[in-house]
């Protein structure tokens, strides 16, 4: 992690910091009688790294007081001035919450909010009650955050006067950022299964010592949409120590993540934020301990077609058994063989099984694979450009047709057209057969 960057938490640049579409928003939210307090993970990393990221997390306040439901109206309201006279694009989520997007930012505005939980544990995600209130204090609106280092935040006070920004940290967060800790806001951190992956994230991320007790967790409520929601942010670092915790203080896990367990014994290196298909890509070419069971398993949890894991299976088997064949191997072929002799030929059948497999399934470009297996990757590269050229001469495609009676040698006749439109070569025939 880097040292703090600055002396003072507010240097006398900010507002140069600050971008300036963002803070014309803020401008007009202000006219409107709002204001507004930027919080969250944009000040910890501005904190730490002197830059603000594309997230921007706010809190609307206002000076007066309302019933909630008078305050909900009055946040609605905005969003739809902010849409319909300013014409920026406005999403209206949960709890009042509107998603702005602003260029390469995107921008949320929330109400101060305070969260109970009822029941009893153990929860999910969402099993809470919310109070929405303009008036809340910083030291209670900000108990429903997560760490002391996510509840500092930066107050936007009236535009251009001298303490227009003002920094606030209710919980001593600027403390726990020097002295590298993670601790939490309150004891309800520990409802919220999610935040257990939370926690996991950050230790990675940061290198933070944990200043709680994960034991107090219970994860049997935790689902796999948040479960991928939180872990593909950085896939095999946080599941792999996601597991090693679990067992470490023998934490009570959602049952179908149970079988995720085999991501335990991986030594993946980082790979950053990954979508699903690139997991299950990286799955299958990384390691032969990860069996095709254990693939299908995370497929099944993370919501993909039940086909996929056999697809990349097939991707693997064939890309790996044409690893050495390259232009010179197919333009040899197709120069010093004719067109009946290639039906039957081996690589031709193999690489038309790797074109039936990618029309179907129309894989992406696969980048993790460079990573992972550049040699592989390259192969793929290669087998991609041809199959995405155009294939041209339709007449000369009918008459070859004309040669084949078998149904399944046909879309050989597809390849072979691939092949010399991209190599720009003409079909070697058997004139006897095939005429002028």
């Amino acid at each position: 992690m880097n040292e703090l960057k600055h002396q003072s938490i507010l240097p006398e640049n900010f507002r140069e910091i600050f971008p300036e579409d963002v803070y014309e928003l803020i401008v007009q939210i202000s006219r409107q009688g709002f204001g507004l307090t930027l919080v969250g993970g944009a000040v910890r990393d501005y904190i730490l790294e002197g830059k603000l990221s594309n997230d921007l997390d706010f809190e609307l306040r206002h000076s007066f007081e309302y019933s909630e439901d008078e305050w909900k109206k009055m946040i609605r309201r905005l969003g739809e001035t902010l849409k319909n006279k300013y014409s920026y694009h406005v999403e209206i989520l949960n709890f009042e919450i509107l998603k702005i997007k602003i260029g390469s930012y995107e921008v949320e505005l929330s109400s101060p909010r305070v969260e109970t939980y009822t029941g009893k544990a153990p929860f999910g995600h969402s099993e809470f009650e919310v109070e929405l209130s303009p008036l809340i204090p910083y030291n209670k609106s900000f108990l429903r955050r997560d760490f002391t280092i996510n509840s500092m935040a930066i107050e936007f006070g009236v535009p251009g006067a001298d303490d227009e920004f003002r920094f606030i940290d209710p919980f001593n967060g600027i403390g726990d950022l020097k002295n590298k800790i993670l601790r939490p806001c309150s004891e309800s951190f520990y409802y919220d299964p999610v935040r257990f992956l939370r926690l996991i994230r950050f230790s990675n991320k940061l290198d933070f010592t944990f200043e709680g007790d994960p034991s107090l967790f219970d994860l049997t409520e935790l689902t796999a949409h948040y479960f991928f929601q939180e872990s593909l942010k950085d896939f095999f670092l946080i599941t792999k120590k996601f597991f090693l915790t679990i067992q470490e203080y023998k934490i009570s896990l959602a049952i179908d993540l149970k079988d995720l367990e085999f991501l335990t014994n991986l030594n993946f290196g980082e790979f950053g934020q990954l979508l699903k298909d690139e997991v299950l890509l990286a799955l299958t070419f990384s390691s032969e301990e990860i069996t095709l069971e254990d693939r299908m398993a995370f497929c099944r949890i993370a919501g993909m077609k039940s086909t996929a894991a056999e697809d990349y299976e097939k991707l693997k088997s064939y890309l790996s058994a044409l690893r050495d064949e390259d232009d010179g191997t197919l333009k040899r072929l197709l120069r010093h063989s004719t067109f009946v002799e290639l039906l039957d030929n081996d690589i031709l059948i193999e690489i038309q099984k790797l074109m039936q497999l990618y029309n179907r399934h129309r894989f992406g470009t696969l980048e993790i694979l460079e990573k992972i297996d550049p040699s592989i990757y390259k192969r793929f590269v290669f087998f991609k450009n041809i199959f995405g050229s155009e294939t041209k001469g339709k007449i000369v495609a009918n008459k070859l047709m004309k040669l084949v009676d078998k149904k399944e040698k046909r879309s050989i006749i597809s390849l072979y057209c691939h092949l010399l439109v991209y190599y720009d070569l003409r079909p070697i025939l058997p004139e006897s057969r095939f005429g002028s």
